[in-house]
């Protein structure tokens, strides 16, 4: 199969198309044809060599994060889905062994693993971190939710427990974590102020309808906050 591989650090130079092996389903695992992916920072920052041990991979490597695909082989214990089937995945792999997982608290494990490898015609998943397609849901559009929405909806709602009460400030609001946060800090019933640092970005942000749009690099922004809450 045809992927997309690293073997050093550096620039978008590094990026190889390769044939590589085609990988195997083990017994808990969904061998998915991939449809679509993303870019997310944390590629990039693997690509150039981040010196956190978070974003530490052996090389070769193939990257990317988030999935959206067609499942071609089920592994034998897998329960509930079926070859055909298109799914995403969460990227957020727990340990399954600390006393978070085993209380069934999986955000808060401390040892999780971070998928890796979206850019490839084929990719293993484990069944568990799977999620079926609604027909509805194009193949881009889930392919751009797991990495940005669980993280936004983690700040946001597991940590910060937004409520209506609250007024959510999202900075860079056409991101893809900002835009993720705007749409559910609105469906938590919260005001949202947004920013955005060039006319074409505040343009795009206003699509979004946050409460108050405004220009970061601008330096009435605190005032203008300020004024607002």
């Amino acid at each position: 199969m045809r992927a997309v591989r690293i073997h050093d650090h550096g620039g978008p130079g590094v990026l190889r198309l390769e044939e590589v092996p085609e990988p195997t389903a083990g017994p808990g695992d969904l061998l998915v044809r991939m449809k679509a992916t993303t870019v997310n920072h944390r590629d990039v920052w693997i690509r150039k060599g981040h010196p956190h041990p978070a974003y530490h991979v052996e090389l070769p490597a193939i990257l990317g994060i988030d999935i959206s695909g067609e499942i071609v082989e089920t592994g034998a214990a897998v329960d509930g889905f079926a070859i055909g089937e298109r799914v995403t995945a969460n990227p957020y792999i727990p340990c399954g062994a600390c006393d978070y997982c085993l209380r069934g608290r999986l955000q808060y494990c401390p040892n999780f693993f971070v998928f890796h490898g979206a850019y490839a015609e084929l990719v293993i998943i484990p069944a568990v971190q799977a999620i079926k397609l609604s027909p509805q849901v194009s193949d881009v559009d889930a392919a751009c939710f797991p990495n940005t929405y669980i993280t936004s909806w983690q700040m946001l709602m597991g940590k910060a427990q937004v409520t209506p009460d609250d007024t959510v400030f999202v900075w860079a609001g056409t991101s893809g974590l900002g835009s993720s946060a705007i749409e559910i800090a609105r469906l938590a019933g919260a005001r949202v102020i947004a920013s955005a640092g060039s006319a074409g970005k505040l343009e795009v942000l206003r699509t979004l309808k946050p409460d108050l749009v405004l220009d970061h690099s601008k330096p009435d922004l605190v005032r203008r906050v300020l004024d607002y809450t």
